[in-house]
Formats: C-alpha cells, structure tokens, sequence
C-alpha cells in the first residue's frame, strides 16, 4: 500500500487537495467518486526534488514546529498503545497543512509495507536528521520508542527556543545598526551635498573636516552603487567558496580563532555535540554508532575533525572522557563531569548536565555581548553625527568670525 496525493473538485466546485493510501492511483480514483470528488490528478508520495532558478529546494519539508508537534503527538499515541500505523493515521488526519499530510502519509505506507519507523522516516533525510532516526530507531528496537519521542521532542523544542531567543536578542541590534548605515548614507548622498554646495560656491577655504566630508560624499555618489555591487558579488562568491572544504576549513579555522565569536561558537558546538551523545546513549545507541552521529551536528569542521579522532580513540579503548580532553575543544567542568559520569554508570545524566551548563554559558556570553554592544552602536551613530554637524557648522563659525572683524 502506498500513498497517493490527490486534487480534485468537490460537489461545490471548489478544488481539494490531500493524501490517501491505496495499492493503485486507480483505487484512489474510485475512493474519491465514492466521496463525492471527481479527481483532477492522483500522484504517488515520494521522496523527490524539484529544482528551482539558483537552488535545489527538496519538494517536502517541514518547519520546525511542526517536526516538534509531530514528534509530540506520535509520542503521544504510542505511549496510549496505538499501533504505529495508527497513530500515524490519525495524525496525517488531524494535519491541517497539506505538506505535513504527505510526508505522514508517506512515511505510514512505508511501515504498512513492513518497514521500521526509522526506515520509513529515512526517505525523507531533509527533514529527519540522522540524529532523530537513529534514536526513533534505537527505541523501536529496545521497546521504548514513547520515552525516545518523548525525549526528541524536548530537545527539538529545547532547541526551537534557544534559536528563538538568539534571534530575538539579535533582532534590536541587528535593526540599529541597519538604520544607521541607511541614516548616513542617506545624510552623504542627498543631505550634504545640498548643505555644502553653499560653501563651495563661496570659494572660501574650507576646514579639513569640512573637505573630507565633501570628499565622503562624492565617493558615496559616484562609487555607491558599484559599492553595494561589489558587496552582493563578494558575498555570493563567499558563499559559493565555502563549498569548497579546504576553504571552509581556513574560515571555518578563522571564526574559532576570533576573540568573542569562536568562544560562543565552540561552546555551543561542543554542547550540541554533548546533549546529542546525551539523547543516543539513553536510547540505547551503541556508543561508537552515538559518537559518529554526534560528530555530524557538530557544524564548525575542526572541531569535526577532533571529533573523529574521539571515535577512533574510544575504539581503542580510550575512556571518553580522556579522548575529549585531548581535542582541546571540550570545557574543562564537562571533561569533569563526564568522568565523573563514567565513573558512577551516569555517563548519560553527566552529559545532559554538561550541555546545560555549555548552553548556559553561551546566553550569558550572547547577552553581554549585547549589553555593550547596544550602547557602543549608539555612541558611534552619535560621533558620526556629531561630525557631519561640525563639518557643516565649521566654515559658517569661520565667516562669522571674518564678518565679525
């Protein structure tokens, strides 16, 4: 049985879309004459691509939150006993968005033809990552798959929130320091040049302030556009180099190097590398299989690179803890704590404890760095304008003063 997508017209005349399972398009045809509908066009789900002008953009994704409520309600009806097929029926019934509806679909005709969860999920790598299959699949074969999406959930949600609240606290600054920029350019292109075309006509000798501000400005005039060009050009080229790995290794090598930035962001690598180790060593995951695929949300390649010399060192039979410490990436308290860990036989409480901690420490770097950088934007927007206005004010104080003689 597979799952077909289908349009067609209601009694009303009004189209209507949605997902069904059947063994052939011809079946589906007659299930949606028995409704009532007169089919338009019935497709069979799969995994495709379609490729549009720049990109190639899978043809089914799901947002965030909607992943994080799927994941909630099949945890959910498993935990109520419902057989996977059936919950996941229910859900694709209760969808309200097309999209949703054929991946649910979809992944329900895969288990129906007897895949695992897991399997049937994999169809659809955009959306279920490797970290999510493997734990769906760890607690499907320990028999614990409600507490395993249960815990999937949390930390999708856990990390929902977190780019949330980044966002958030970006969103002021980013929005001052872009009406900034349009302020002075706006002050450069259109405003000065009108105010100092009274001086020039003068041909009095203008301060030095004055004459680079009439230099700023012309270069704004005539070079603005090529400016903003080369800006666009330079960033797609940017773009495009960092798909080359030995040039996103050097940038990616540069950020960590960086004083603020590569803390923030070896920190939070580190603890989403954590946290994951987490969620697959409580689900069962062998603990290799865990830190390979803990090793791929790891974003910043170095930092990869290390990760792998950890898996070949805990092949070796290297403790954990000992491997991490030797990468130089980990923290120090989370080296401690999972030793700690391995000690006791907490080795995955250990490590959720770790991710917090880690995760803590990139807030309060995140927010201070906001803290100071809010009022370092606004002192710099006052200098600029502080300037144009004395660059403006100078040469009339000067005729003043010849006038006044």
């Amino acid at each position: 049985m597979a799952a077909f997508e289908y349009t067609a017209l209601n009694t009303q005349g009004k189209t209507v879309n949605g997902v069904l399972q059947a063994d052939s398009a011809k079946q589906i045809r007659a299930m949606l004459r028995d409704q009532n509908l007169s089919p338009l066009t019935v497709e069979k789900v799969e995994h495709k691509h379609k490729v549009e002008f720049f990109s190639r953009t899978p043809r089914y994704k799901l947002k965030s939150d909607e992943l994080n409520l799927f994941t909630r309600q099949l945890s959910t009806l498993i935990a109520a006993r419902l057989p996977v097929a059936e919950s996941l029926q229910s859900i694709a019934e209760q969808a309200e968005k097309p999209r949703v509806q054929k991946v649910v679909g979809a992944i329900r005709a895969s288990v129906m033809e007897g895949q695992s969860l897991a399997q049937a999920m994999g169809q659809f790598p955009q959306i279920f990552s490797e970290l999510y299959r493997a734990t769906v699949g760890a607690g499907e074969a320990a028999g614990h798959l409600p507490e395993v999406l249960t815990r999937l959930a949390d930390y999708l949600e856990g990390q929902e929130k977190s780019m949330r609240k980044l966002w958030g606290a970006l969103l002021y600054p980013l929005f001052i320091v872009i009406i900034s920029l349009l302020f002075v350019v706006i002050l450069l292109v259109y405003v000065v040049p009108q105010v100092i075309e009274v001086f020039t006509e003068t041909g009095q000798a203008l301060p030095f302030l004055t004459r680079a501000l009439i230099f700023m400005s012309s270069f704004m005039q005539h070079y603005g556009l090529w400016i903003l060009i080369a800006l666009v050009l330079g960033t797609i080229a940017f773009l495009r180099g960092l798909k080359n790995l030995a040039f996103k290794t050097r940038v990616h090598e540069f950020l960590l190097r960086l004083p603020l930035i590569g803390r923030v962001l070896r920190v939070a690598n580190t603890a989403r590398y954590a946290r994951t180790l987490s969620i697959l060593s409580n689900a069962g995951v062998p603990i290799l299989d865990a830190l390979t695929a803990a090793q791929r949300v790891v974003t910043l390649i170095p930092i990869q690179d290390a990760m792998s010399h950890v898996i070949t060192q805990v092949r070796e039979g290297t403790s954990l803890n000992k491997a991490l410490k030797q990468t130089g990436f980990m923290p120090a308290m989370s080296i401690h704590l999972i030793a700690s860990g391995e000690a006791t036989g907490q080795l995955e409480a250990m490590l959720l404890r770790s991710a917090d901690i880690q995760d803590s420490e990139v807030d309060r770097l995140v927010s201070g760095s906001l803290t100071i950088f809010e009022p370092f934007m606004i002192l710099f927007m006052g200098v600029v304008v502080l300037l144009i206005v004395l660059a403006i004010l100078l040469p009339i104080f000067e005729v003043t003063q010849v006038v006044g003689s």
